[in-house]
């Protein structure tokens, strides 16, 4: 089921910012209204971004979602400008997402770090209806997604403004689950791994191998034979059952040397790389924290992907850079130029002048070594307003913008953590959108 939420001109020069001020509701109906504990939440996290200069909407969508599902709603928008949204959940989540797509199926922005308060950023160049999504990754219960004009492009402190206590690798989960106990129709580790391979399938990727699984308790590994051919590029995707908090994978060559590793604190590792040799790898598996099943499965990129990256490209970057091109070549885009080479550090951009033709739409993507922990990518226009923008906290970025006419823009490269080296490329779609 889904709600529509409708975004006149007159209802977003009505919500101007004025403390205390009417604003038209934007909802009708709402799914459902929200209990006093998740008001107050929302409320909290609507001052903070007050505070950043946006402008948040007094009326939200509410829902109750249950772990591994998601709820959607329409948001329709009746002239250009930038728009956000930020889900916010009841205690019992740890991990919520949120994605945006337009009315194509297009999707423009994505948040799946792993917390219970995403945030997405949407700048369009025409009226549109957006189709908002919100999934509960970790956790079963209500949720609010609250509408943002005039969003910031870096949101406030979320986890200080909740309350939430930080997660670490030693840490565990942010909220002990006893507190709001379990979903019995959590899905299981085969389950989540499906899904999470047949969104890679979309991005160019295909099955290069049967699935493995299995059963650990708390801090034990074991080990799983990975047949790898020389050049060709794979990722490993990893999933942990409701009771595992957090999964960690390692790739060793055959000659048992570490390549690749993924120790990040979820139950969804997943690993890039391209092999250097022929031969038999060695896949880790690591119960890190929690216990019970784990399923891991090799995908491979596909040969009409492969070749729009140079040869010079090679190891966990070409990896990276392969996805990128890969959800350019699902909609039907070809590279302008060679990929490009930037060097990252942290807090520092590199700008990328590119030129857009009226009537085309382009996929700009940056994608990091294995020492470039998080990128962002920001399109911008001759006076430096922001048209798209990915700050979602991962090793690579993309945005995706439509030109209306012909005009010379810049995409901005800037490493959120890590220092080392990233790829930027740009492609571009015919006469008419993908």
């Amino acid at each position: 089921m889904s709600a529509r939420v409708a975004l006149p001109l007159a209802v977003l020069l009505s919500v101007a910012g004025a403390a205390g001020a009417q604003s038209v509701p934007v909802i009708a109906p709402p799914a459902m209204a929200p209990s006093p504990e998740l008001a107050a939440r929302v409320d909290r996290v609507a001052e903070a971004f007050r505070d950043r200069g946006a402008r948040p909407l007094r009326d939200r969508w509410t829902g109750f979602v249950r772990e591994g599902a998601a709820r959607s709603f329409d948001v329709d928008v009746a002239r250009p400008q930038c728009l956000g949204f930020v889900a916010v959940g009841r205690e019992g989540f740890t991990d919520l997402d949120l994605a945006v797509s337009n009315s194509a199926g297009v999707e423009l922005a994505r948040d799946d770090r792993r917390d219970a308060h995403p945030y997405a950023r949407v700048c369009l160049a025409a009226p549109e209806t957006l189709h908002v999504r919100v999934q509960a990754t970790r956790g079963t219960g209500e949720a609010s997604v609250l509408t943002l004009a005039a969003p910031p492009l870096v949101p406030p402190p979320l986890d200080e403004v909740l309350g939430v206590r930080p997660t670490s690798l030693f840490a565990g989960p942010r909220v002990p689950r006893a507190e709001v106990g379990r979903d019995p129709a959590a899905a299981s580790a085969r389950e989540f791994l499906e899904r999470l391979a047949g969104r890679l399938a979309s991005q160019g990727y295909r099955r290069a191998g049967v699935a493995r699984s299995g059963s650990l308790e708390h801090q034990q590994t074991t080990q799983v034979a990975l047949p790898l051919a020389q050049g060709r590029c794979y990722v490993v995707q990893g999933a942990g059952g409701d009771h595992v908090d957090d999964l960690d994978l390692r790739i060793l060559s055959p000659a048992r040397q570490p390549l690749a590793q993924d120790v990040a604190t979820d139950a969804r590792p997943s690993l890039r790389i391209c092999a250097p040799m022929s031969g038999e790898y060695t896949l880790d598996v690591r119960m890190f924290a929690g216990s019970g099943e784990w399923a891991v499965e090799l995908l491979e990129i596909s040969a009409d992907v492969a070749h729009r990256i140079g040869d010079d490209v090679q190891g966990v970057e070409r990896a990276r850079a392969l996805e990128v091109a890969g959800e350019a070549a699902r909609r039907a885009m070809t590279p302008v130029g060679s990929a490009l080479r930037g060097a990252a550090w942290a807090g520092t951009a590199l700008p990328f002048p590119v030129t857009l033709r009226a009537g085309r739409c382009y996929v700009f993507g940056a994608a990091g070594d294995e020492r470039v922990a998080a990128l962002d990518l920001w399109l911008s226009d001759e006076e430096g307003a922001v048209l798209a923008a990915d700050t979602n906290e991962r090793e690579r970025a993309v945005v995706y913008h439509c030109a209306r006419r012909d005009r010379a823009v810049t995409a901005n490269v800037r490493a959120q953590a890590g220092r080392g080296e990233y790829v930027f490329q740009a492609f571009e779609s015919g006469s008419a959108a993908p």
